[in-house]
């Protein structure tokens, strides 16, 4: 279908970077400053730059593709093109780092980037057709994120897959499995279970880009597709039968972005077979309403047992803290308040720990543990470590170390989330890893 446009000699100053374009889908901020660092850092304008320079203008017949909307002149097509030519004329537009490495321009070249021939279409719509085209499989390819985006817009515009199909040349295979991954990376980002500062470092399009789709959505495509009963709706949109299905897919998205502790990442290469375990409470053959069955893990550590006299006080406050956690793991209530847990569980691992040192090893305890003095955990915990004859059965310093490797493991994160909460918070599914990984099993052995 053939577009109708004029063509027009605009000021590259007047002209503005396109904040709808799909390329941009992975910004959270989609200002011009935020769409030329974008377009340097990731798009070789720098090099574009350099060539333009050389060239002593744009090459014949690289038209930018203009729309103009309440008076402003968006750039739908040819972005690369423009905001090299806005660093040309001007490089304190791009960022401090990117300046040096801008060439200077001659004053022919100045003349001929000042002012350039662009397209003008009387819709955004038209421009389309020209960015499928090019993008999805022609020239200068979109990322896989971009091109989902792309034909997101055009089904959301009420377009069908045969349409979408005559406008790109894609096949309709092709665009379907784009779709799926769509929304499925849109009910990623939906959960309710990030926290403010992971929607902004780590869960987000930027951060999704970075990683590679594939490794995010493989999993969910392979083998486990079918335990998880997931199916897609009339929309495109994932669907499962599963109650706990998000628990399910947090618990994966964790993996892929390497942050649940004592557990490897997940790549393109892992089966979800691999990490059956790991969910397995989340799954039909444990996941029923009701009362929990029995053997079924409880929340966090709701179930927690000790044997402590209440002798003096340290053991009274030992017993209160317990209690406690006990009362924040019930129903799973730590989800709510993951930083009060982690604060709370971190002092019950130091007084656990002190007290089982002062009944097996006093003489370390006093040399540890001095009296109206400050302790250092880091210190207990590597006496720990160092010294197995602590414990009567080998399994469980084996244990020890594998929590709190060197002093350190889950301790560290518990200090990175009581002194720089800034930079770690905690999270449920993160408090549960911690179970998972042993700790009620050995908070259990020190407090008997």
């Amino acid at each position: 279908m053939p577009i109708n446009y004029q063509v027009r000699k605009i000021k590259v100053t007047d002209l503005l970077l396109d904040a709808q374009n799909p390329r941009f889908v992975s910004l959270t901020e989609k200002d011009q400053c935020a769409i030329i660092s974008y377009l340097l850092e990731y798009e070789d304008v720098i090099d574009l730059a350099r060539s333009i320079s050389s060239y002593g203008g744009l090459m014949p017949g690289e038209f930018p593709i203009v729309y103009i909307e309440n008076g402003n002149n968006y750039v739908v097509e040819g972005n690369r093109r423009v905001c090299s030519c806005k660093m040309l004329l001007d490089p304190s537009l791009a960022p401090a780092e990117y300046r040096a490495s801008i060439p200077t321009i001659t004053k022919l070249t100045r003349d001929a980037v000042k002012k350039i021939r662009v397209h003008i279409v009387s819709s955004r719509e038209e421009a389309q057709i020209v960015l499928g085209t090019r993008h999805i499989q022609g020239v200068k390819r979109w990322p896989s994120i971009s091109k989902f985006m792309f034909f997101a817009k055009h089904l959301e515009a009420g377009k069908s897959i045969s349409e979408i199909e005559l406008l790109t040349g894609v096949s309709k295979g092709v665009i379907t499995r784009s779709l799926k991954k769509h929304y499925f990376l849109q009910h990623i980002l939906s959960l309710d279970c990030w926290t403010d500062l992971e929607k902004q470092n780590r869960v987000n399009y930027a951060s999704l880009h970075q990683i590679g789709v594939d490794r995010i959505l493989r999993i969910f495509s392979t083998d486990g597709s079918k335990e998880l009963k997931l199916s897609y709706d009339a929309q495109y949109k994932p669907v499962s039968e599963l109650p706990d299905f998000g628990k399910i897919v947090e618990h994966i998205v964790r993996r892929v972005l390497n942050i649940l502790p004592g557990k490897s990442p997940i790549t393109t290469r892992t089966s979800f077979s691999r990490i059956r375990d790991d969910v397995k409470d989340w799954l039909p053959t444990t996941t029923t309403r009701g009362p929990r069955p029995s053997g079924q893990t409880e929340f966090y550590l709701e179930n927690l047992t000790y044997n402590i006299p209440p002798t003096t006080d340290d053991d009274r406050a030992l017993i209160a803290m317990c209690e406690e956690i006990k009362k924040a793991s019930r129903g799973g209530a730590y989800r709510q308040y993951p930083l009060a847990t982690s604060y709370l569980t971190r002092a019950v691992i130091e007084q656990s720990c002190k007290r089982y040192l002062k009944i097996n090893d006093n003489a370390a305890h006093g040399r540890l543990c001095p009296q109206n003095r400050d302790s250092s955990l880091t210190k207990i915990l590597q006496h720990f470590c160092n010294n197995p004859v602590l414990f009567s059965d080998n399994n469980y310093h084996r244990l020890f170390i594998g929590l709190f490797p060197n002093g350190k493991g889950i301790k560290d994160i518990m200090d990175l989330n009581m002194h720089h909460p800034g930079l770690s918070l905690p999270t449920g599914p993160l408090l549960e890893s911690w179970v998972s990984a042993g700790l009620k099993r050995l908070l259990e052995y020190l407090l008997k």
